[in-house]
């Protein structure tokens, strides 16, 4: 199973979409993480059917900053364990193989947030 881990630093800006996509197509992920999206789930959700994910998950950014998604394939069975505007918690099973325990994790910017986190 191949998990797709992107920094998009937004993903207002078409290089970055089509560089995404691109990525998705070469390596045809089951799972994919999106850190920094700078986008509300709305515009993510486009983006989710145009790669052919059929579940996703959204934590909408701070006004214009962070931003997560996770979007994964039919295949993929995901449970949602736990989220904050830095991480994914989740639970995943693949064709009912043993399940994965898995954080997804945009850490705090800031040095301050860092430590704390």
């Amino acid at each position: 199973m191949a998990i797709l881990a992107w920094n998009a630093k937004g993903l207002g800006n078409a290089d970055t979409v089509r560089g995404l996509k691109d990525v998705i197509f070469k390596f045809q992920p089951c799972l994919v993480f999106i850190s920094e999206t700078k986008k509300k789930k709305k515009y993510v959700v486009k983006l989710q059917g145009s790669n052919k994910f059929c579940q996703g998950f959204y934590v909408d950014p701070i006004g214009i900053a962070g931003g997560l998604a996770l979007w994964w394939m039919e295949e993929v069975e995901v449970t949602i364990l736990n989220y904050c505007k830095n991480y994914i918690d989740v639970s995943i099973s693949y064709r009912n193989s043993e399940e994965l325990h898995c954080t997804f994790i945009y850490a705090p910017p800031y040095h301050d947030e860092k430590k704390e986190f």
